[in-house]
Protein backbone atom coordinates (compact mmCIF):
# COMPACT_ATOMS: atom_id res chain seq x y z
CA UNK A 1 0.00 0.00 0.00
CA UNK A 2 1.29 3.39 -0.99
CA UNK A 3 1.19 6.02 1.70
CA UNK A 4 0.76 9.73 0.97
CA UNK A 5 2.66 12.10 3.19
CA UNK A 6 1.59 15.74 3.66
CA UNK A 7 4.24 18.45 3.83
CA UNK A 8 3.15 21.09 6.35
CA UNK A 9 5.84 23.60 5.23
CA UNK A 10 4.65 23.45 1.59
CA UNK A 11 1.03 24.05 2.58
CA UNK A 12 2.10 26.91 4.83
CA UNK A 13 3.99 28.58 1.96
CA UNK A 14 0.98 28.24 -0.33
CA UNK A 15 -1.28 29.83 2.25
CA UNK A 16 1.13 32.70 2.77
CA UNK A 17 1.28 33.26 -0.98
CA UNK A 18 -2.49 33.41 -1.25
CA UNK A 19 -2.68 35.80 1.68
CA UNK A 20 0.00 38.00 0.09
CA UNK A 21 -1.80 38.05 -3.24
CA UNK A 22 -5.06 38.91 -1.53
CA UNK A 23 -3.45 41.72 0.43
CA UNK A 24 -1.81 43.09 -2.73
CA UNK A 25 -5.16 42.99 -4.52
CA UNK A 26 -6.82 44.86 -1.67
CA UNK A 27 -4.07 47.52 -1.69
CA UNK A 28 -4.36 48.01 -5.45
CA UNK A 29 -8.14 48.12 -5.20
CA UNK A 30 -7.99 50.69 -2.38
CA UNK A 31 -5.58 52.87 -4.39
CA UNK A 32 -7.84 52.65 -7.44
CA UNK A 33 -10.91 53.62 -5.42
CA UNK A 34 -9.06 56.50 -3.76
CA UNK A 35 -7.84 57.77 -7.13
CA UNK A 36 -11.31 57.40 -8.61
CA UNK A 37 -12.79 59.45 -5.79
CA UNK A 38 -9.99 62.05 -5.73
CA UNK A 39 -9.80 62.54 -9.49
CA UNK A 40 -12.70 65.03 -9.69
CA UNK A 41 -11.10 67.17 -6.97
CA UNK A 42 -7.75 67.08 -8.75
CA UNK A 43 -9.40 68.12 -12.01
CA UNK A 44 -11.30 70.88 -10.23
CA UNK A 45 -8.06 72.28 -8.84
CA UNK A 46 -6.48 72.11 -12.30
CA UNK A 47 -9.50 73.87 -13.84
CA UNK A 48 -9.39 76.54 -11.14
CA UNK A 49 -5.76 77.26 -12.00
CA UNK A 50 -6.74 77.59 -15.66
CA UNK A 51 -9.62 79.92 -14.78
CA UNK A 52 -7.35 82.10 -12.63
CA UNK A 53 -4.87 82.42 -15.48
CA UNK A 54 -7.63 83.29 -17.99
CA UNK A 55 -9.19 85.90 -15.67
CA UNK A 56 -5.85 87.59 -15.05
CA UNK A 57 -4.92 87.65 -18.74
CA UNK A 58 -8.32 88.98 -19.85
CA UNK A 59 -8.50 91.60 -17.08
CA UNK A 60 -5.15 93.06 -18.15
CA UNK A 61 -6.83 94.21 -21.39
CA UNK A 62 -9.32 96.46 -19.60
CA UNK A 63 -6.85 99.31 -19.01
CA UNK A 64 -4.00 98.87 -21.44
CA UNK A 65 -1.49 101.74 -21.23
CA UNK A 66 -3.81 103.45 -18.73
CA UNK A 67 -6.30 104.35 -21.47
CA UNK A 68 -9.28 104.18 -19.12
CA UNK A 69 -7.48 106.28 -16.51
CA UNK A 70 -6.54 108.95 -19.03
CA UNK A 71 -10.09 109.07 -20.34
CA UNK A 72 -11.46 109.58 -16.82
CA UNK A 73 -9.09 112.50 -16.36
CA UNK A 74 -10.03 113.96 -19.73
CA UNK A 75 -13.75 113.76 -18.92
CA UNK A 76 -13.30 115.68 -15.67
CA UNK A 77 -10.99 118.28 -17.25
CA UNK A 78 -13.53 118.85 -20.01
CA UNK A 79 -16.27 119.13 -17.38
CA UNK A 80 -14.29 121.79 -15.54
CA UNK A 81 -13.80 123.69 -18.80
CA UNK A 82 -17.52 123.74 -19.51
CA UNK A 83 -18.25 124.92 -15.99
CA UNK A 84 -15.69 127.76 -16.06
CA UNK A 85 -16.65 128.87 -19.58
CA UNK A 86 -20.30 129.07 -18.50
CA UNK A 87 -19.33 131.18 -15.48
CA UNK A 88 -17.16 133.43 -17.67
CA UNK A 89 -19.99 133.90 -20.17
CA UNK A 90 -22.43 134.83 -17.41
CA UNK A 91 -19.96 137.32 -15.96
CA UNK A 92 -19.25 138.93 -19.35
CA UNK A 93 -22.95 139.14 -20.18
CA UNK A 94 -23.60 141.29 -17.13
CA UNK A 95 -20.37 143.17 -16.48
CA UNK A 96 -18.24 143.03 -19.65
CA UNK A 97 -20.68 143.05 -22.53
CA UNK A 98 -18.01 143.89 -25.10
CA UNK A 99 -16.44 140.50 -24.32
CA UNK A 100 -19.76 138.65 -24.45
CA UNK A 101 -19.37 137.39 -28.08
CA UNK A 102 -15.94 135.92 -27.35
CA UNK A 103 -17.15 134.37 -24.09
CA UNK A 104 -20.15 132.84 -25.90
CA UNK A 105 -17.87 131.34 -28.55
CA UNK A 106 -15.58 129.82 -25.92
CA UNK A 107 -18.57 128.41 -24.08
CA UNK A 108 -20.01 126.84 -27.23
CA UNK A 109 -16.63 125.37 -28.12
CA UNK A 110 -16.30 123.85 -24.65
CA UNK A 111 -19.75 122.29 -24.96
CA UNK A 112 -18.83 120.90 -28.37
CA UNK A 113 -15.62 119.50 -26.90
CA UNK A 114 -17.64 117.77 -24.17
CA UNK A 115 -19.78 116.05 -26.79
CA UNK A 116 -16.68 114.92 -28.71
CA UNK A 117 -15.07 113.59 -25.52
CA UNK A 118 -18.21 111.54 -24.85
CA UNK A 119 -17.99 110.11 -28.38
CA UNK A 120 -14.34 109.20 -27.81
CA UNK A 121 -15.22 107.64 -24.47
CA UNK A 122 -17.73 105.37 -26.21
CA UNK A 123 -15.12 104.57 -28.86
CA UNK A 124 -12.67 103.62 -26.12
CA UNK A 125 -15.19 101.16 -24.68
CA UNK A 126 -15.56 99.59 -28.15
CA UNK A 127 -11.77 99.42 -28.52
CA UNK A 128 -11.43 97.81 -25.09
CA UNK A 129 -14.03 95.18 -25.97
CA UNK A 130 -12.25 94.51 -29.28
CA UNK A 131 -8.95 93.95 -27.46
CA UNK A 132 -10.75 91.74 -24.97
CA UNK A 133 -12.25 89.67 -27.78
CA UNK A 134 -8.82 89.20 -29.37
CA UNK A 135 -7.47 87.96 -26.04
CA UNK A 136 -10.50 85.69 -25.60
CA UNK A 137 -10.00 84.20 -29.07
CA UNK A 138 -6.43 83.31 -28.07
CA UNK A 139 -7.78 81.62 -24.97
CA UNK A 140 -10.17 79.59 -27.13
CA UNK A 141 -7.28 78.57 -29.36
CA UNK A 142 -5.38 77.30 -26.33
CA UNK A 143 -8.47 75.34 -25.29
CA UNK A 144 -8.56 73.64 -28.70
CA UNK A 145 -4.99 72.41 -28.18
CA UNK A 146 -5.89 70.59 -24.97
CA UNK A 147 -6.27 66.84 -25.24
CA UNK A 148 -9.08 64.77 -23.77
CA UNK A 149 -7.79 62.82 -20.78
CA UNK A 150 -8.93 59.20 -20.84
CA UNK A 151 -8.39 56.86 -17.92
CA UNK A 152 -9.88 53.47 -17.10
CA UNK A 153 -13.45 54.16 -16.08
CA UNK A 154 -13.47 57.91 -16.71
CA UNK A 155 -12.93 60.60 -19.34
CA UNK A 156 -12.06 64.26 -18.70
CA UNK A 157 -12.72 66.66 -21.55
CA UNK A 158 -10.75 69.96 -21.85
CA UNK A 159 -11.84 72.85 -19.63
CA UNK A 160 -13.82 75.47 -21.54
CA UNK A 161 -14.69 79.10 -20.81
CA UNK A 162 -18.47 79.18 -20.43
CA UNK A 163 -19.28 82.76 -19.38
CA UNK A 164 -17.39 86.04 -19.00
CA UNK A 165 -19.10 88.87 -17.13
CA UNK A 166 -17.81 92.45 -17.21
CA UNK A 167 -18.08 94.71 -14.18
CA UNK A 168 -16.21 96.58 -11.48
CA UNK A 169 -15.13 96.15 -7.87
CA UNK A 170 -17.28 97.31 -4.96
CA UNK A 171 -16.17 100.41 -3.05
CA UNK A 172 -13.57 101.35 -5.67
CA UNK A 173 -13.86 104.99 -6.72
CA UNK A 174 -12.27 106.50 -9.82
CA UNK A 175 -8.67 107.57 -10.24
CA UNK A 176 -9.66 111.24 -10.63
CA UNK A 177 -8.93 113.73 -7.86
CA UNK A 178 -11.12 116.78 -7.31
CA UNK A 179 -10.10 120.02 -8.99
CA UNK A 180 -9.52 122.17 -5.90
CA UNK A 181 -9.03 125.26 -8.05
CA UNK A 182 -12.84 125.60 -8.51
CA UNK A 183 -14.20 125.69 -4.94
CA UNK A 184 -17.86 126.29 -5.83
CA UNK A 185 -17.88 123.34 -8.26
CA UNK A 186 -16.22 121.09 -5.67
CA UNK A 187 -18.84 122.16 -3.13
CA UNK A 188 -21.65 121.37 -5.57
CA UNK A 189 -20.11 117.99 -6.41
CA UNK A 190 -19.87 117.08 -2.73
CA UNK A 191 -23.51 117.96 -2.28
CA UNK A 192 -24.45 115.82 -5.29
CA UNK A 193 -22.51 112.85 -3.90
CA UNK A 194 -19.97 112.81 -6.73
CA UNK A 195 -16.95 112.89 -4.41
CA UNK A 196 -15.92 110.22 -1.93
CA UNK A 197 -15.39 111.61 1.55
CA UNK A 198 -11.85 111.36 2.82
CA UNK A 199 -10.06 110.45 -0.40
CA UNK A 200 -11.22 113.48 -2.47
CA UNK A 201 -11.66 111.13 -5.42
CA UNK A 202 -14.61 111.21 -7.78
CA UNK A 203 -16.90 108.22 -7.36
CA UNK A 204 -16.74 105.48 -9.96
CA UNK A 205 -19.38 104.65 -12.57
CA UNK A 206 -21.27 107.92 -12.23
CA UNK A 207 -22.64 110.44 -14.70
CA UNK A 208 -21.41 113.70 -13.13
CA UNK A 209 -23.89 116.06 -14.72
CA UNK A 210 -23.28 119.76 -14.23
CA UNK A 211 -25.93 121.88 -12.51
CA UNK A 212 -27.85 124.49 -14.45
CA UNK A 213 -27.96 125.00 -18.21
CA UNK A 214 -25.25 122.44 -19.01
CA UNK A 215 -27.03 119.53 -17.32
CA UNK A 216 -27.75 118.04 -20.76
CA UNK A 217 -24.08 117.11 -21.24
CA UNK A 218 -22.81 113.64 -20.31
CA UNK A 219 -19.74 113.26 -18.09
CA UNK A 220 -19.40 109.59 -17.23
CA UNK A 221 -16.53 108.56 -14.95
CA UNK A 222 -15.59 104.87 -14.75
CA UNK A 223 -14.53 103.01 -11.63
CA UNK A 224 -10.77 102.48 -11.57
CA UNK A 225 -8.24 101.96 -8.74
CA UNK A 226 -6.35 105.14 -7.88
CA UNK A 227 -2.60 105.14 -7.20
CA UNK A 228 -1.44 104.20 -3.71
CA UNK A 229 1.62 106.15 -2.54
CA UNK A 230 2.22 107.10 -6.16
CA UNK A 231 2.22 103.48 -7.36
CA UNK A 232 -0.29 102.13 -9.87
CA UNK A 233 -1.90 98.83 -8.98
CA UNK A 234 -1.27 95.96 -11.38
CA UNK A 235 -3.82 93.55 -12.80
CA UNK A 236 -4.62 90.95 -10.15
CA UNK A 237 -7.11 88.35 -8.97
CA UNK A 238 -9.72 89.33 -6.42
CA UNK A 239 -12.58 87.81 -4.42
CA UNK A 240 -15.85 87.01 -6.14
CA UNK A 241 -18.00 88.66 -3.44
CA UNK A 242 -16.64 92.14 -4.25
CA UNK A 243 -17.47 91.89 -7.95
CA UNK A 244 -20.27 94.10 -9.32
CA UNK A 245 -21.60 92.77 -12.66
CA UNK A 246 -22.17 95.22 -15.48
CA UNK A 247 -22.70 93.27 -18.72
CA UNK A 248 -22.39 89.70 -20.01
CA UNK A 249 -19.55 89.52 -22.56
CA UNK A 250 -19.43 85.76 -23.24
CA UNK A 251 -22.32 83.33 -22.85
CA UNK A 252 -22.03 79.63 -23.51
CA UNK A 253 -18.57 80.15 -24.98
CA UNK A 254 -19.82 82.68 -27.54
CA UNK A 255 -19.00 86.42 -27.56
CA UNK A 256 -22.07 88.65 -27.28
CA UNK A 257 -22.52 92.12 -28.70
CA UNK A 258 -22.94 93.77 -25.30
CA UNK A 259 -21.72 97.33 -24.75
CA UNK A 260 -21.63 98.60 -21.15
CA UNK A 261 -22.19 102.27 -20.26
CA UNK A 262 -18.86 102.50 -18.45
CA UNK A 263 -15.41 101.10 -19.14
CA UNK A 264 -15.26 97.83 -17.17
CA UNK A 265 -12.43 97.48 -14.66
CA UNK A 266 -12.99 93.86 -13.64
CA UNK A 267 -14.39 90.63 -15.03
CA UNK A 268 -15.54 87.22 -13.87
CA UNK A 269 -14.61 84.07 -15.81
CA UNK A 270 -16.68 80.90 -15.42
CA UNK A 271 -15.24 77.64 -16.73
CA UNK A 272 -16.73 74.15 -17.07
CA UNK A 273 -14.96 70.81 -17.20
CA UNK A 274 -16.98 67.85 -18.45
CA UNK A 275 -16.11 64.68 -16.50
CA UNK A 276 -17.64 61.38 -17.57
CA UNK A 277 -17.41 58.08 -15.74
CA UNK A 278 -18.52 54.56 -16.55
CA UNK A 279 -20.89 54.81 -13.61
CA UNK A 280 -22.56 58.01 -14.81
CA UNK A 281 -22.25 59.36 -18.34
CA UNK A 282 -24.63 62.23 -17.74
CA UNK A 283 -23.36 65.05 -20.00
CA UNK A 284 -24.67 67.60 -17.52
CA UNK A 285 -22.32 66.47 -14.75
CA UNK A 286 -19.76 69.26 -15.13
CA UNK A 287 -17.16 70.68 -12.82
CA UNK A 288 -17.74 74.44 -12.59
CA UNK A 289 -15.26 77.01 -11.30
CA UNK A 290 -14.97 80.78 -11.49
CA UNK A 291 -12.27 83.42 -11.11
CA UNK A 292 -12.45 87.21 -10.82
CA UNK A 293 -9.76 89.56 -12.08
CA UNK A 294 -9.35 93.33 -11.99
CA UNK A 295 -7.28 95.54 -14.28
CA UNK A 296 -4.38 97.79 -13.38
CA UNK A 297 -5.03 101.15 -11.75
CA UNK A 298 -5.26 104.55 -13.40
CA UNK A 299 -2.99 107.55 -13.03
CA UNK A 300 -3.97 110.96 -11.66
CA UNK A 301 -4.14 114.21 -13.57
CA UNK A 302 -0.66 115.62 -14.32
Amino acid sequence: MTRHYHHPKRNQKASMLLIGLGAAFLVVFAIAVAFFLAFPFLMQKRTQTTADSAALELAANLNLQDRAGQMNNLVVLCRNLVYTSRKTYQSCSSDYQHLEPLARQLMQESRGSAQKVEQERRSLISLTLADLRTSFDKTKQMEALQATLKLPGMTAEPAMVDNVTLGSIKDIESNVQTELGIPDLVSADRGAGYIQKGSDLYMGNIDARLPGQDSDLIFKISSLPAPVSGELAKARLTLANVFKPMALFVKGGQVLGSSPDYTPSALKVEMVHNLKTEISKDPGANLKVSATGTCGGGGVMP
